[in-house]
């Protein structure tokens, strides 16, 4: 004789017929823009002459990645071949047989800037790399290489806070808000301005 399990099965279910459900979150459909602007200080990469064996790898001194790649147009397939980690880019040509590969390559992706943006080049093959900053860019076909970067103060990094608003955290770095100072939103660990 359960009569009370019986009886509590029945009660379990009659409550939760009578919870409201939660309303259902809309999907984003495949392919749709997302309403966040990215974040970090776009860089955007060219680089021309493009084949089977081309390699290209950037070391940046003063930048880091922002977490995001996204191919320009004709260019879409090959941006597989893309790697951004810490301050090191990479690029080698997606394996396809029987796919030609395209002349040229350009995508853009998030830098997050610390100080003086250089680096160092190691380019395999004939084509040359161009990279574009809001601020300046620059062209190599190997070796060193700068990019014109506004001044920063010394606790402070530009890119984090350009999908955030002031005051917002930035970083995992204790004390990190954003700023505006000299017309830029900058993630700092202690206000600029002396606030």
């Amino acid at each position: 004789m359960r009569r009370g399990a019986g009886y509590f099965g029945l009660w379990l279910g009659v409550v939760t017929m009578a919870l409201p459900l939660p309303a259902a979150t809309p999907a984003t459909p495949a392919g749709a823009p997302k309403t966040a602007k990215p974040a970090g200080v776009p860089l955007e990469v060219q680089i021309s002459e493009v084949g089977p064996h081309t390699t290209v790898v950037l070391h940046f001194r003063g930048a880091r990645a922002a977490g995001w790649v996204k191919a320009q147009p004709g260019s879409e397939a090959a941006v597989a071949g893309v790697r951004f980690a810490g301050s090191a880019l990479s690029f080698t040509p997606p394996a396809a047989p029987g796919a030609a590969k395209p002349a040229t390559v350009a995508f853009s992706t998030g830098i997050v800037i610390s100080g003086p943006l250089s680096g160092q080049a190691v380019v395999g093959g004939t084509g040359a790399v161009a990279l574009k900053t809001p601020f300046g860019s620059t062209t190599t076909q190997g070796g060193p290489f700068s990019i014109p970067t506004p001044r920063l103060p010394p606790s402070c990094t530009l890119g984090p806070c350009s999908s955030l608003k002031p005051g917002d955290r930035c970083s995992d770095q204790p004390g990190a808000k954003c700023y505006l100072y000299d017309q830029q939103f900058l993630c700092c660990t202690v206000c600029p301005t002396g606030c």
